[in-house]
């Protein structure tokens, strides 16, 4: 799978197979953004801002979506990294497919 960007009201957004990273530009407050994504346990959201990283929390939109809030300019990266029993069952999964 390869990535493509598309740029949407000012925002340019490029999809990568692990998941979206973009840039957020000229924010004077905070801001909240929904993703087309929706929402379940997971997601690992993340804001690079002068090389350091933080941690952003998320919450289910109106819509199902992911929202989240942004107090300053940056690269937003966010992936779906799954919970711990997801996790625990793709182990288990290639476990018994070994037997």
């Amino acid at each position: 799978m390869g990535s493509f960007s598309r740029k949407v009201k000012g925002i340019e957004e490029i999809v990568i197979p692990e998941g979206v990273k973009f840039e957020v530009k000229d924010i004077n407050d905070t801001v909240t953004l929904e993703l087309p994504r929706l929402y379940y346990l997971g997601y690992d959201i993340k804001q690079i801002t002068n090389n350091k990283t933080k941690k952003l929390n998320y919450n289910p939109g109106d819509k199902g979506f992911i929202t989240f809030e942004v107090e300053e300019n940056g690269i937003i990266k966010v992936d779906y990294t799954g919970t711990v029993l997801y996790k625990l069952s793709k182990v288990l999964k290639c476990f018994f497919s070994a037997l």
